[in-house]
């Protein structure tokens, strides 16, 4: 590869980890290349992207961003699959294609400035999204209500009740 071939490569992967707030640095091997490229596909619809790293540039980028601790898990064909928004829906369907594919293997996470091992990609994907969170703190929130109504609704009815008997009675008199 030229000179400028690698530093091309090299301003592509910094582009990377500078728009990214998460990134899994995960193995591929033994996958097609329509294989990869669906993924691929399934990444971009959710707005995450994968990209295909040269092991010794990556390190180059790695410790310029001071992420050198990476650098150690920079073994093996390396693909790293990032994005701007939240990690979990990108961790989930990384999990199903990792299910679908066992020889893809998650090697590192990087994740609000920190280096995780392969073992705490499991709370990345048990990690609630946004939307996730905001129903659940919406539903705290109207369980009060919600229970007021219930505690209403056979008082109210008891009320209409009374009222029914006591305009029959009224009637009858």
């Amino acid at each position: 590869m030229r000179r400028e071939q690698k530093d091309a490569k090299i301003q592509d992967y910094q582009a990377a980890l500078d728009t990214a707030s998460f990134a899994v640095l995960a193995e591929f091997s033994k996958l097609s290349v329509a294989t990869m490229e669906k993924f691929r596909r399934d990444l971009t619809g959710l707005g995450y992207k994968a990209l295909v790293m040269k092991n010794t540039l990556a390190r180059i980028v790695f410790e310029r961003q001071g992420l050198s601790q990476v650098c150690e898990y920079m073994v093996g064909p390396s693909v790293l699959v990032f994005g701007s928004g939240e990690a979990s829906p990108a961790a989930k369907l990384l999990a199903r294609f990792m299910r679908e594919n066992p020889s893809v293997v998650v090697k590192a996470i990087v994740f609000d400035g920190g280096t995780y091992p392969r073992s705490e990609f499991t709370s990345f994907i048990t990690m609630p999204t946004k939307d996730e969170l905001r129903a659940k703190l919406l539903r705290v929130m109207l369980a009060p209500l919600s229970q007021f109504a219930q505690i209403i609704y056979p008082t109210q009815r008891l009320v209409t009740v009374l009222g029914s008997f006591s305009d029959k009675r009224g009637r009858a008199e």
